[in-house]
């Protein structure tokens, strides 16, 4: 080739590369999280290229295209932590393309990361017992909820502080606590609380005695029930204590005896009937009732209750008198002058009460003692002396009559006589050797106490 021999034009042309207009789009991910206390991030994204998804390499964030080009994605959200109502579009990020001046159609979506309230449930116990002078509390409270763990790691103290001690409170409310922390928000959470109630229920005590047809004699057994109910439909009555000191606590199912006292444990809802028995004393008859007063121990508190019998036999103030001659007169037949009449006198309490200063007299003798105390059913004997005179042998019999009586009880005095005549009354306790008989005779004897003169 020699160029000289040719005559060379040239008409060039010229190229041109045009931008694509087929849709690039490009986003990033939306996400939320229930709150944690962790800062969260969402480092995910899509690319469409002609409304097909393009795959990204394995760090997540470089996308080539059917072009050979690639898109470079680089995170810059800084994540969040906290509810927030107000997020939106935060997932932000940059991106770089190659050759990105031959791209003219490229969207860029920005996705929003937020947080959600954490629910939290905290529940606080129920609850009721009998009345017993103390405080009812139920400081445990549960904590549950997707919330439960973080909730638990931002407050402290955490409890219940409901409390009551009497029936009159009424129902109360375990009400819940907690002390907030530093990080604590409450905007991150949603909480639910469960507050149970705590209640006293007023336990029961009774006591009762049963009717009789018939009144109660001295000495006689009166029974008496004592029944405690425990109303609380939970707790358990633990260490009631019952005791009668006018009366003997008797042993019987769902209680112990010991030094008379009784001492049960009583189930929720359940109850306990003691028995209790009491005899009859004269104190007993003298007032015409028995009430008889028990107390009922549970904790702190103390009931008394009582019962009474009306049904006592009326008082009986009977005092005997028995007065008899204890010897025989010394012939056998008659006492007689100057001789001496022993005599026995026996008193006895023959009611149903006990006297006091009981008064024994004998005129005749001049005989006087006073008994401090007499029993029922008691005797007392006094052995006395009289000498016969001559006005007993004139008149023919001696008489003699014991007198006893006590104090007063109520408005009826206890008192007796015995009379006793040796001669010619007749004895009511049977014969009595009689006096002799006035013997009148005057004897004369004369005697001459001189002789004669003369001797003749």
């Amino acid at each position: 080739y020699k160029a000289d021999n040719y005559t060379i034009t040239k008409s060039e042309g010229t190229l041109k590369i045009t931008a694509s207009t087929t849709a690039l789009t490009i986003t990033s991910s939306t996400k939320s999280w229930t709150y944690d206390g962790t800062v969260h991030t969402d480092e995910v994204y899509t690319v469409t290229y002609e409304g097909k998804e393009v795959t990204a390499d394995s760090t997540g964030k470089v996308f080539t295209l059917p072009t050979g080009d690639t898109v470079t994605i680089t995170a810059t959200a800084a994540g969040v932590k906290d509810y927030d109502a107000s997020y939106s579009e935060n997932n932000t990020y940059t991106y770089e393309i190659s050759n990105a001046g031959s791209y003219s159609s490229v969207t860029a979506n920005v996705g929003t990361l937020s947080i959600e309230k954490a629910p939290v449930t905290l529940t606080s116990e129920s609850g009721e017992k009998p009345y017993d002078g103390t405080a009812l509390t139920k400081p445990t409270v549960t904590v549950s909820g997707d919330g439960a763990t973080v909730f638990q790691s931002e407050v402290t103290d955490i409890k219940a502080t409901g409390s009551v001690t009497t029936v009159a409170e009424g129902e109360v409310t375990n009400t819940i606590t907690y002390t907030e922390g530093t990080n604590y928000k409450a905007d991150n959470y949603t909480i639910t609380k469960s507050e149970g109630t705590l209640k006293i229920t007023e336990w029961k005590a009774e006591k009762t005695t049963p009717e009789v047809t018939s009144d109660y004699k001295l000495g006689d057994t009166i029974p008496f029930t004592i029944t405690v109910t425990n109303t609380s439909a939970t707790e358990d009555m633990k260490g009631v204590v019952v005791e009668d000191p006018n009366a003997v606590l008797v042993a019987g199912e769902g209680y112990t005896v010991a030094d008379n006292k009784a001492t049960a444990d009583i189930p929720a809802g359940g109850s306990v009937v003691i028995k209790a028995e009491h005899v009859v004393t004269s104190e007993d008859i003298i007032a015409g009732t028995v009430g008889n007063k028990a107390t009922v121990k549970y904790g702190d508190v103390t009931k008394e209750v009582e019962a009474k019998s009306d049904d006592i036999e009326e008082l009986n103030t009977t005092l005997s008198v028995n007065k008899k001659v204890t010897n025989a007169p010394a012939d056998g037949k008659a006492f007689k002058l100057g001789e001496t009449i022993e005599y026995s006198i026996t008193v006895t309490n023959e009611g149903n009460v006990a006297y006091k200063n009981v008064v024994v007299k004998d005129d005749l003798t001049k005989f006087e003692e006073t008994i401090a105390e007499l029993g029922v059913g008691e005797s007392k004997t006094f052995t006395i002396s009289y000498t016969v005179t001559e006005e007993d042998i004139k008149t023919g019999y001696v008489k003699n009559t014991a007198t006893a009586k006590a104090d007063p009880v109520n408005d009826k005095t206890p008192e007796g006589e015995d009379t006793v005549t040796t001669g010619d009354e007749k004895d009511p306790d049977g014969p009595v050797p009689p006096i002799e008989e006035l013997n009148t005779t005057l004897s004369v004897n004369t005697k001459v106490t001189n002789a004669p003169a003369g001797g003749e």
